[in-house]
């Protein structure tokens, strides 16, 4: 089977926008997510999933620069946007990784796989650690069926919700236990101007470091040091309630 990743980002956000080709530690923020998809032995293709629109031209000019494939389409449709790409593209599993998560752990990329490609799991996620450390697994096959029967036509905001609410299909949640791999209050995801500080901080100490690192070591600098974490602390709320927003006004659509 053909493992891709795919990657949904675009230009226009409104709490932090131009957020791809933002400076973290010396590399855009599309770069660093772009370098942990690489980093899972099993991805053979990354795709940038993007927009038609005319402010992410200068995403995709940054993207193929970089050796990046792209794939434009829906604005508002993400889950659309990310089959269409896995169609186009010719693949037959997916690792979806979001533009937001620059820590993102290919530990989980690669158990995902494993479990989704050894079993008929259409959908698989990871629970008990915080937004944006692990991936989606998906399988093409269930992307397509979901575009064909999903009824709303925007999910910029929950664009999986359907595959795991509707009863049609095979999910698994599976419980991320490592206590190496947990820490309660670490926020590693970029929406706001505080995220972007708190990512910067990060990359600055594990760049020092030589660049190689695991998802245990990246908690353990959390745990030690502490005023990185601060840094973007009391965002949490704010961020789902956009988020039930967004999934609410698309269901309703």
């Amino acid at each position: 089977m053909k493992v891709g990743a795919i990657i949904p980002c675009r230009m226009r956000a409104s709490r932090l926008p131009g957020k791809p080709l933002l400076d973290v530690g010396g590399r855009t923020a599309m770069e660093r997510v772009v370098a942990r998809v690489q980093a899972c032995s099993r991805v053979e293709r990354v795709i940038i999933a993007t927009t038609a629109e005319p402010d992410d031209d200068r995403l995709c000019a940054f993207a193929e620069h970089c050796g990046v494939d792209v794939f434009r389409g829906s604005t508002d449709d993400v889950l659309q946007r990310i089959a269409r790409a896995a169609l186009t593209g010719g693949l037959d599993a997916v690792v979806e990784v979001d533009g937001d998560d620059l820590l993102c752990a290919e530990e989980y990329m690669e158990r995902g796989l494993e479990l989704v490609l050894g079993s008929e799991v259409d959908y698989l996620s990871f629970t008990g650690l915080p937004l944006g450390i692990t991936p989606s697994i998906l399988r093409t096959e269930a992307l397509e069926r979901a575009m064909k029967i999903k009824p709303p036509s925007d999910t910029s905001t929950g664009f999986f919700r359907f595959l795991q609410e509707s009863g049609q299909f095979q999910v698994a949640k599976v419980a991320a236990n490592n206590p190496a791999h947990r820490h309660p209050t670490a926020r590693l995801t970029l929406d706001y101007p505080q995220d972007l500080i708190f990512f910067s901080e990060v990359y600055r100490v594990l760049d020092e470091r030589g660049g190689g690192w695991d998802l245990a070591g990246l908690v353990a600098l959390l745990h030690d040091r502490p005023d990185f974490v601060a840094l973007n602390q009391g965002l949490d709320e704010a961020y789902w309630q956009h988020f039930e927003t967004g999934v609410t006004k698309g269901f309703s659509a």
